[in-house]
């Protein structure tokens, strides 16, 4: 049985998880990409690791993406078609998946997505209606959900599909473009927030300069990195009385973001809202402890390898107090980051590989029957 995965474009944070998935799974691993970057990423030089056995495909190069998808899946009707996201009126959905339910009454077909971001009241309901209202429409003919993380798997059960077919996923972090080093430990507890080019909001970096400024007396620093530095954001530190404390790195290539990383002891993301979070798990690869808000889907991390705290949503109070837990006991700062290096194998391609190779398996080949496959982060898989 082949694979077809039909994916934005490439990036690390899965294309590992298909390569590694490519040597393992008996069938054929075919990867379509819409195009060759996303639009945040096309000014950061950013290198994408190599797919392996895996093949690939751009529709981007064909001169009619709905003819090039359409021959794919005419020539590959019984395959096991995996989709990221679940956006029936994006144009990628109907280029991919409409011909698909076309073309086989039972097709095999997986959606691997984050749970949708969260609006204003209104906006809110509005999204809400719209997604219980496509899961209505596409429930009988998707197989199984791969939900990033059990706040994930909440989402899209009240959305309304079947808990039974929903199984909580992660991203991984690929090894394959830095090298682990050990960290020179300081008297200063060290905290590094990675944020997007476009999401210092979402990402709660005002919580982490609030928070911060009601511990303005302790030992601590703190490096912003992905975030350049702005008369705006020179200004807050200033107002918050922390600008001697805090460095803005800016932005910089995603393989060097590791560098960077390994030089601290704790990764903040208390964000208001976060369908996965990778840096959290980039964070704790390297050897981190964690802080993170409760509306971040990879908390389950922290969870299951027990290396951090998790925090209220948008509560300055709740962070600070998390903060100034780790600057009071570095002790348990250091077992956080020993927990984080002892588990953090379990977030590489081949262990999330196998984990996504069980769950077809359990899904295609055993139809839902016998043992339910465990995700490698959860405390019953140690």
């Amino acid at each position: 049985m082949d694979i077809i995965c039909w994916l934005n474009y490439p990036l690390h944070h899965w294309n590992g998880i298909f390569r590694s998935l490519a040597n393992v799974w008996s069938g054929k691993v075919t990867i379509i990409f819409e195009k060759n970057k996303d639009y945040i990423h096309k000014g950061l030089n950013f290198h994408y690791p190599c797919l392996g056995n895996a093949n690939s495909i751009f529709l981007e190069q064909a001169n009619d993406l709905f003819t090039k998808a359409k021959e794919i899946i005419t020539a590959n009707p019984n395959a096991i078609h995996i989709y990221f996201g679940f956006q029936p009126r994006n144009k990628f959905f109907q280029v991919c998946i409409s011909p698909l339910m076309k073309i086989t009454n039972n097709p095999k077909l997986v959606i691997l997505s984050e749970r949708p971001r969260q609006y204003t009241y209104f906006m809110g309901i509005a999204r809400e209606l719209n997604y219980r209202l496509n899961t209505w429409r596409y429930r009988s003919k998707i197989s199984a959900v791969l939900a990033l993380g059990n706040l994930g798997v909440t989402a899209f059960h009240r959305f309304g599909f079947d808990k039974t077919k929903i199984f909580p996923m992660s991203y991984c972090v690929d090894q394959q473009d830095f090298t682990l080093q050990q960290q020179v430990k300081t008297n200063a507890i060290r905290f590094i927030h990675l944020v997007g080019l476009q999401e210092h909001y979402c990402k709660g970096l005002d919580i982490i300069f609030k928070a911060f400024s009601l511990l303005k007396d302790l030992n601590w620093s703190c490096d912003i990195l992905g975030f350049d530095q702005t008369d705006q954001l020179t200004e807050q530190l200033q107002v918050n009385g922390i600008e001697k404390k805090i460095r803005l790195l800016g932005k910089c290539k995603n393989t060097e973001v590791f560098e960077h990383v390994q030089r601290n002891d704790i990764l903040l993301l208390p964000s208001r809202h976060d369908g996965w979070g990778v840096a959290l798990a980039e964070g704790i690869f390297c050897g981190l402890g964690a802080i993170a808000s409760n509306n971040v889907g990879s908390k389950d991390l922290i969870e299951g390898f027990q290396c951090g705290q998790i925090v209220k949503a948008g509560d300055v109070k709740s962070l600070a107090d998390s903060i100034r837990f780790c600057i009071e006991n570095r002790d348990v700062v250091e077992q956080w980051k020993s927990n984080a290096i002892k588990h953090r194998h379990h977030l590489t391609p081949p262990i999330i590989a196998d984990y996504l190779k069980q769950i077809l398996e359990y899904v295609f080949i055993n139809n839902y029957q016998g043992e339910r496959p465990v995700p490698p982060w959860e405390l019953n898989y140690f």
